[in-house]
């Protein structure tokens, strides 16, 4: 599977503080904001990462879900940042690869109703879990098939 990166050239970029690093898994998102490097436009590597929930709005919330779904996607992340003008969250990144070590600190994740869940995203597990569960919902269908035929 190929990481998909883009650039978009933003005249504001650089008045940004930092982007939101959000991992959508099935019905759950777990996320971290991350501040840009002085003199610089990425936050990628910058060493500075947030758990604030402040950050993190309705409309980041759905329209994560909404990209991962039109993906089809069992697990991805996206970097997103608010539009210095409309305040609209927009994906700039989007990557399956991620630190599972600072997904885990931020303590927990929200649903897609935007409820905060105070239980650790474990992301090999419930991507696992998610998996085995497709599996599971595709075996049950073809033996439908068999029964039925």
């Amino acid at each position: 599977m190929a990481q998909l990166r883009w650039r978009i050239p933003h005249p504001t970029t650089k008045s940004l503080d930092y982007d939101i690093r959000v991992v959508v898994i099935g019905d759950k998102l777990g996320y971290w904001s991350r501040g840009i490097r002085k003199d610089d436009f990425r936050a990628s590597g910058s060493g500075s990462v947030s758990y604030d929930k402040n950050l993190v709005s309705p409309a980041l919330i759905n329209t994560a879900f909404e990209a991962a779904s039109a993906l089809d996607t069992d697990c991805m992340g996206f970097d997103i940042i608010y539009d210095p003008k409309t305040h609209d969250p927009l994906i700039i990144e989007m990557s399956y690869g991620f630190p599972h070590a600072t997904l885990l600190e931020s303590g927990g994740y929200y649903d897609k109703e935007g409820t905060w869940h105070n239980s650790p995203l474990n992301a090999p597990v419930a991507i696992l879990k998610r998996l085995l569960n497709k599996a599971e919902k595709q075996k049950l269908s073809a033996n439908q098939v068999k029964l039925t035929s």
